[in-house]
């Protein structure tokens, strides 16, 4: 099961009211804790993702502006946009 359908919201509410009901107080608050870790882990990895998008975005920008004259600028640019490639597929 992968972890974005391991938080289904329909199943996740379902097993929650199903631990209230049968007061199993100690496995609705680890559910609730779960949730809590997943949500800061999708966020953080959220915010990394739209940080090396921009940057990816800026360094395009940055490439098409140069000219033939400025070919050592260009491979710098070039190995910084490999960079922030392989940055976001650590996200995969």
């Amino acid at each position: 099961m992968s972890i974005m359908t391991m938080f289904d919201e329909a199943e996740y509410e379902s097993r929650i009211n199903e631990f209230i009901a049968e007061n199993r107080i100690k496995e609705a608050e680890s559910y609730w804790a779960m949730e809590l870790e997943y949500r800061r882990h999708a966020e953080k990895t959220l915010t990394a993702l739209d940080g090396a998008i921009l940057r990816l975005d800026r360094l395009s920008l940055e490439l098409s502006k140069l000219g033939e004259d400025d070919a050592e600028k260009a491979i710098e640019i070039i190995q910084d946009l490999e960079t922030a490639i392989q940055d976001t597929q650590l996200y995969k």
